[in-house]
């Protein structure tokens, strides 16, 4: 049986670290712009990246209490759909479909215009020419900026029998989203998310002829569900913060 100076010792040891948690728990974690950087803008391993960034829940308080405007960025949209085979981009086989980002912006805006009420969004209407956190400081100084980048707009080929029984593969429509919250200052990121397709879980599957028929009528119909989908995903992972 403990005697008491055991007891006091083991509630001290425990004691210690949430005291601690309390004080730190919310500050956000130190990251280096330049290392981030390496890892997750302008064309590296974006997948990969946001599991090693991972920045702690502040995000929509820091849009609450910001009392000035919040720049909004964007980049070049997509212009073609990609065809992908076994994870290797079919170049000569592209459809002339964009991406639906307009709808993915003005929707995941409105609902958090609608929840947070920030003093007033700036939209630039220029494609800004780079992600790099770096850039950030330098451009604008200060203030929040929510920039919005999309990451992924393919035809993904998706395993299964099909080929083998009828000759023809079935393909899921992808499209991912990636938002980040910044601080200039710093510049420090405060929130990041990708959105999560329906594709990638295979909820949908059609062949290519399915997709394209009647003037590529199926690929504009789940495009624009992919876009509510996606902003409600990014939207609700903001908002939950």
């Amino acid at each position: 049986m403990k005697t008491v100076r055991e007891c006091v010792h083991t509630f001290m040891i425990i004691l210690v670290p949430l005291v601690s948690l309390l004080i730190h728990g919310c500050a956000l974690p130190h990251m280096d712009p330049d290392e981030y950087d390496r890892h997750c803008s302008d064309g590296a391993q974006w997948v990969d990246c946001l599991s090693d960034f991972e920045a702690f829940p502040t995000a929509r308080n820091e849009i609450k209490q910001h009392h000035s405007d919040i720049r909004v960025l964007q980049y070049r949209p997509l212009l073609h759909l990609t065809i992908v085979e076994q994870g290797e981009p079919v170049s000569r086989d592209r459809i002339a479909i964009p991406e639906p980002f307009s709808s993915v912006k003005e929707r995941f805006l409105a609902a958090v215009q609608a929840e947070v009420r920030p003093s007033h969004f700036t939209v630039a209407q220029d494609p800004h020419p780079t992600d790099r956190l770096g850039y950030f400081k330098q451009l604008f100084g200060k203030g929040l900026v929510l920039d919005i980048r999309s990451m992924q707009w393919v035809l993904m080929r998706v395993p299964d029998w099909s080929v083998v029984l009828h000759g023809t593969g079935h393909y899921a429509l992808i499209y991912r989203v990636r938002v980040r919250l910044i601080r200039a200052e710093g510049p420090t990121l405060l929130w990041h998310y990708l959105c999560r397709s329906k594709g990638f879980r295979t909820e949908q599957k059609y062949t290519l002829a399915e997709w394209q028929a009647d003037d590529n009528l199926l690929l504009k119909v789940k495009a624009e569900e992919e876009a509510k989908r996606c902003a409600d995903d990014l939207a609700a992972s903001l908002l939950e913060q």
